[in-house]
């Protein structure tokens, strides 16, 4: 699972390095390549935000 969040702060590093097949990153980070790898894609409401203004 990817989960992309506008600011990965220390307890979700921490958090998520615990768990399998999960990798946290930072809108700013996501590429094509790492939408496609995973299955499943979560976004919080600030990532997605961030998301609209970059695409515009």
């Amino acid at each position: 699972m990817l989960v992309v969040t506008d600011k990965v702060d220390e307890n979700m590093f921490l958090s998520s390095r615990n768990l399998p097949n999960v990798r946290v990153v930072e809108t700013r980070e996501v590429d094509p390549v790492s939408l496609v790898q995973f299955q499943n894609v979560l976004l919080t409401k600030a990532a997605l935000t961030q998301f609209e203004e970059i695409l515009g």
